[in-house]
């Protein structure tokens, strides 16, 4: 099991800053009402791609080698984390294929056109796109970029956690995003 440490996070920062917002954390009145408690949300809805999944794609990105960005990498998803994914390939001059579900919503899918990838709509589900992607990796041994499941996608959180700690270091705990749908 992957642990990640502090200088793993310090890292990650060093290699993302200036290609992601310092997004606010603010505290809902709302939920500390509902769950009896102090709440604060940390507004990576306000990221430059409108969730926290950039982070994730560009540490991955940044850990590849010249050797491995050079044949591009392949990613599915049906929304955000493909839009991470784009973003940090347009940023890092990478080239992106992203496969995505036929039931993407079309909001979703202009999006991720935006940053400049190669778009694959197939399958009707996610399931369906993600099998496709890795017969692509398979077949061009490029690398791959999933949401959730590689600790460099994942370390991508780890300076998320470490500006809320900054902000509120009496903390005891703290939730991080880190759902993909499927």
């Amino acid at each position: 099991m992957y642990v990640m440490e502090l200088r793993d996070i310090y890292a990650v920062r060093r290699c993302i800053r200036g290609l992601v917002r310092e997004t606010p954390l603010e505290p809902s009145p709302f939920f500390s009402d509902m769950c009896g408690g102090e709440v604060w949300l940390k507004l990576e809805n306000q990221q430059i791609t409108g969730s926290f999944k950039a982070r994730g794609a560009l540490n991955k990105l940044f850990q590849l080698s010249a050797e491995e960005r050079s044949r591009g990498i392949v990613a599915a998803s049906s929304g955000n984390h493909a839009q991470g994914v784009g973003y940090a390939a347009r940023m890092l001059g990478v080239g992106a294929t992203i496969v995505v579900p036929s039931n993407t919503p079309e909001v979703k899918i202009e999006a991720i056109r935006r940053y400049g990838v190669e778009l694959v709509v197939h399958g009707e589900e996610y399931m369906d796109a993600e099998r496709l992607a890795r017969r692509m990796r398979g077949r061009g041994a490029n690398p791959s970029s999933r949401a959730t499941t590689t600790s460099t996608s994942s370390l991508g959180r780890g300076p998320w956690g470490w500006r809320c700690w900054r902000r509120r270091p009496t903390w005891t705990r703290s939730w991080c995003p880190s759902g993909e749908a499927a």
